[in-house]
């Protein structure tokens, strides 16, 4: 088995570990002490795990893109690491498994082919990325493709990622306009984002403040020798020297601003942030408007302003369509927003037709399919088993397992009656096989003619269940021609090359929703029944409730602690009527206050007698 990103799942029996990225929610429970086996990665990322936290150098392989590799103690597992387009030292991953013998099947309704397993970790799906990955899979077809779900829906389709930069340098022009001593900040995370930030550097032509752990950072990430086109290098550890900063997303608020703003020592009359992420996506105004449309979060002072803009290094919803089509797997596993079956299926929905549902089992297209082989042996002629019902079973007698392959010995029950529908002409027929009682009967030599495919007619006779022979009129002559049934060619009519193994695993799929729905409407009906009984509950303390406050109110003024049992009983028999004279009361003294009344009525407004007078009644 191998571990993709899940150093918080870590297993006694999982010695292979992948590492996609180094984003930290996905080295989440990876420390300096993993001692857990190997941790494959690209050379950056490798670099930026041994250095920045720690790990021991000899548990970590860094490899190179496109370099396949063997998983040791895999089965001949194979590996290749391909780029993601994410950020520095991403890699999407690509497992080969042994091609498996001829006739074999891989479970998942592939036959015998070579199979292969993609997760994309975290991705962002350009033309650039998709081209790479498509010359390197060569037309093979991926068998299961774990999938990069962050913005999967219709709403998330913001632009690519040249036409964000292209966003960001126009907002940056127009505040250089507004204010010239601007201090633009760029917002980031440990990794990443950083075309957003040459884009904003190479219109104010200044190099990007960064702080140390980030200076490293990007050094090791093999960024830190970048330059703008004029020359200067596009990062640097002075602040004085630089216009345009970077910073953390969770930093952009206007306090924060407020404070870079003061201890810059008046260089700067303004501070402008940009906080890049996809889900500042407005669909029908950007895409309408463009980067106008991007408008800015102004503070109290005026000085400090925030763009957010749909700058994203996680594929839209458009280049995931595109990767799912290009790939076309047997089986496609959402790896965000896909925790709980409702968020799965919300996910799958907006990916239907980009994969095959075959491989589903919770989807009627896995017992559907596996079509791909089937012998002709494998199917049955329906229609002329039929024809053998009386000889064979019994009127009534029988079931659905005596169905048999033609060639059996063994002659399947039938139905008593049935309306089938013919592939030729799509429209429903009504095939009577027990044979009806006089004067209804028809002739023997009588058929119903329907219109078929492409204008032609398709002849349905009636079946005799003692005849030997199906008759079937002749549409040149009056004379009926007799002859036995003719095998028909494999796919010819649904009826006439039935499968049953398909059949079977189709009445599986509905035996399984059929004892889930049972067992769900049984939980929910046992739910229902505890609700009901916690409200029952809950109007007798109710009721108890109201003969208490009557039984109060029987006795005027200050009652006495202990009531003997006689004067408790006659309360009771007087309670309705001391009801309905403490609610009169209550209603005469409300404004002035329930002087000498007892403490527990003085609580409770005239709505809430009301309402205890009702409870006690009910």
């Amino acid at each position: 088995a191998v571990l993709v990103d899940g150093f918080q799942f870590l297993r006694e029996d999982v010695n292979l570990h992948v590492l996609t990225h180094f984003h930290s929610d996905h080295t989440v429970g990876l420390t300096r002490s993993f001692s857990a086996g190997t941790i494959f990665c690209t050379q950056v990322t490798a670099a930026l795990i041994t250095q920045l936290i720690g790990v021991d150098p000899a548990r970590v392989r860094g490899l190179a893109l496109d370099e396949t590799v063997a998983l040791p103690g895999a089965g001949g597992v194979r590996m290749t690491l391909l780029d993601a387009d994410h950020c520095p030292g991403s890699a999407v991953a690509v497992f080969e498994a042994p091609t498996l013998a001829a006739g074999a099947d891989d479970g998942r309704g592939g036959g015998s082919a070579q199979r292969l397993v993609l997760h994309t970790g975290d991705c962002r799906a350009s033309e650039s990325m998709r081209e790479g990955l498509r010359r390197w899979l060569a037309g093979r077809q991926v068998g299961e493709l774990f999938l990069d779900t962050t913005y999967c829906d219709r709403r998330w389709n913001f632009p690519p990622q040249s036409v964000a930069c292209e966003w960001l340098q126009d907002l940056t022009r127009t505040e250089l306009a507004r204010e010239p001593r601007t201090l633009f900040v760029v917002g980031s995370y440990q990794i990443g984002k950083e075309r957003a930030v040459r884009a904003v550097a190479e219109v104010v032509d200044s190099p990007a403040h960064v702080e140390a752990r980030r200076w490293r950072v990007l050094q090791l990430a093999h960024w830190g020798d970048a330059r703008l086109p004029s020359g200067k290098s596009l990062w640097s550890r002075r602040e004085e020297d630089c216009q345009v900063w970077m910073s953390t997303m969770a930093s952009l608020s206007h306090e924060a601003l407020e404070g870079i703003l003061a201890s810059v020592n008046g260089r700067f009359d303004a501070v402008v942030a940009f906080r890049p992420t996809g889900w500042s996506w407005a669909p029908k105004r950007m895409s309408a408007e463009g980067s106008s449309a991007c408008k800015p979060w102004v503070g109290k002072s005026g000085r400090t302003r925030i763009y957010s803009v749909p700058y994203s290094e996680h594929s839209s919803y458009t280049e995931l369509r595109a990767l799912a089509e290009m790939l076309m797997p047997r089986r496609l596993i959402p790896t965000v927003n896909s925790e709980t079956s409702v968020g799965k299926e919300r996910v799958m929905r907006n990916l239907i037709g980009t994969f095959d549902l075959r491989a589903d089992p919770e989807r009627m297209d896995h017992y559907l399919g596996r079509a791909d082989g089937v012998d002709e042996a494998d199917m049955v002629d329906v229609l002329a088993l039929s024809a053998k019902r009386g000889r064979a079973l019994p009127r009534g007698g029988g079931t659905a397992h005596g169905v048999k392959h033609l060639h059996s010995e063994v002659v399947p029950c039938g139905w008593s009656s049935g309306v089938l529908r013919s592939r030729a002409s799509g429209q429903p027929v009504d095939l009577d096989l027990t044979p009806p009682a006089p004067p209804l009967e028809p002739p023997r030599n009588s058929a119903d003619t329907l219109p078929g495919r492409d204008g032609h007619s398709a002849d349905f006779a009636f079946v005799d269940a003692d005849a030997d022979v199906v008759e079937v009129p002749d549409s040149d002559s009056d004379d009926v021609q007799q002859f036995p049934p003719a095998k028909q060619p494999l796919g010819q009519d649904d009826l006439q090359c039935v499968n049953l193994a398909q059949q079977q695993r189709l009445l599986q799929f509905y035996e399984t929703d059929s004892r889930n729905s049972r067992a769900k409407v049984a939980f929910q009906t046992s739910k229902l029944k505890r609700k009901r009984g916690k409200k029952a509950k809950a109007g007798s303390k109710a009721v108890d409730s109201g003969r208490t406050s009557v039984l109060q109110l029987r006795f005027k003024s200050d009652p006495p602690k202990n009531v003997s049992s006689e004067q408790a009983a006659s309360a009771r028999r007087e309670a309705p009527a001391a009801a309905a004279a403490a609610s009169t009361h209550a209603e005469e003294h409300e404004a002035h206050g329930p002087a000498g009344w007892p403490r527990e009525l003085q609580r409770h407004s005239l709505k809430e007698s009301r309402r205890r007078r009702r409870d006690f009644v009910a």
